[in-house]
């Protein structure tokens, strides 16, 4: 199963925390996770501030054994 993320998933740490709790409680429920980019934006910095916080939350998602993309 796949689980489809916007940019708030990644780049809210509260948002972002919760997920990663729920992930750790059930686990086996989703073997993907697809991030979504920012959006509306043409925005550089705005991009790699997203990024660098999609990495944070990739690894950790990869620690617990799923698969990630965006």
């Amino acid at each position: 199963m796949i689980l489809r993320l916007w940019p708030s998933h990644h780049t809210d740490t509260i948002l972002r925390n919760e997920l990663l709790t729920a992930l750790q409680e059930y686990p086996k429920t989703f073997d993907e996770v697809w991030f979504c980019m920012e959006i509306n934006t043409l925005s550089v910095e705005t991009h790699r501030k997203s990024a660098e916080a999609m990495a944070i939350a990739c690894k950790k998602m990869k620690d617990m054994g799923l698969t990630t993309s965006i």
